[in-house]
């Protein structure tokens, strides 16, 4: 990984606001504009493209992981699917079980 990922990966969350705060700009410029046009009288038709651009823009920012998100879903499966993590989690299950039969028949031997 370079450090310009890392970078990246470092302002996931920066980006995520920007593009919330895009969106909810430009549906409030959206509102405010379509309640202009209609109190003059006119009847124009505001331009939909703000809400257009406001809707996908407050997708995109919903969609974005956090920094936290990001790092869990790249590390998880890293760390899952490590061979040598795997066999040492078998291990302490193995002992585990040794233990608690041993403890088991103490237990037993003391009734």
């Amino acid at each position: 990984m370079t450090w310009f990922q890392i970078y990246l990966w470092q302002k996931l969350d920066v980006l995520s606001g920007l593009f919330l705060a895009t969106g909810v700009i430009s549906v409030i410029i959206f509102v405010v504009w379509l309640f202009v046009q209609l109190s003059d009288g006119v009847g124009k038709k505001p331009s939909k493209i703000i809400l257009v651009i406001g809707i996908i823009s407050i997708i995109i920012g919903a969609m974005i992981p956090s920094t936290k998100e990001a790092e869990i879903i790249y590390v998880l499966p890293k760390i899952v699917n490590n061979k040598k993590i795997q066999k040492i989690s078998d291990k302490m299950l193995e002992m585990t079980n040794l233990k608690l039969d041993e403890m088991i028949e103490s237990l037993k031997e003391k009734k």
